[in-house]
């Protein structure tokens, strides 16, 4: 099973509906860029699960993109990690940690998917790094594994050396007394 991040941007942030005044923060101000940084990653998510892949790419980090070989391959390996009835997969969001790297923030976003697979309710647990070189006013996200950061980097440089990455995991919704089954990521 493989299972690709998604992010995208309200509409309602991107005009600056929202009634935030950008100009007014502090660039030390960790709380903004954790709303920011969970209001990108939730909105990326609700573009994947809604298949608007051109939200989703806006949001994915560039290198990631080239890496995959474009933004065409990008989006067909997307929705084949992805390719689930949308009636069975439910996620959520939530910043676990957020790091300052001079004038750069980044923050290890935990992504919640609860889909069925082989018959069975389970919920996904997984980790995308998301990076913003603007404050925390804009951010880019990839998924990333426990035990693969170090090739992140290789396509990612900037990835700061406090990331953590928390291990992806699998609970069986339906047994009595789920378990949690570890995820190897592949390299």
């Amino acid at each position: 099973m493989r299972l690709f991040p998604t992010l995208t941007l309200a509409v309602t942030l991107l005009t600056g509906s929202t009634g935030w005044t950008f100009a007014q923060r502090s660039s030390a101000d960790s709380a903004f860029q954790r709303n920011s940084a969970f209001l990108y990653a939730d909105s990326m998510t609700k573009a994947y699960q809604n298949s608007q892949w051109e939200n989703y790419c806006r949001f994915s980090h560039e290198g990631i993109i080239r890496y995959m070989g474009g933004q065409p391959r990008y989006i067909s390996y997307s929705q084949r990690a992805g390719d689930y009835p949308p009636n069975e997969r439910a996620m959520g969001v939530n910043v676990v940690q957020l790091v300052n790297e001079s004038n750069s923030w980044q923050a290890v976003v935990e992504r919640i998917c609860d889909i069925v697979i082989d018959g069975k309710r389970a919920r996904v647990t997984a980790y995308m790094i998301g990076l913003s070189d603007e404050g925390g006013e804009t951010w880019k996200f990839f998924e990333v594994f426990e035990g693969v950061l170090e090739n992140a980097r290789r396509i990612v440089p900037e990835i700061s050396d406090k990331i953590r990455i928390p291990q992806r995991r699998i609970i069986y919704l339906d047994d009595p007394e789920p378990l949690m089954e570890p995820v190897v990521g592949k390299n």
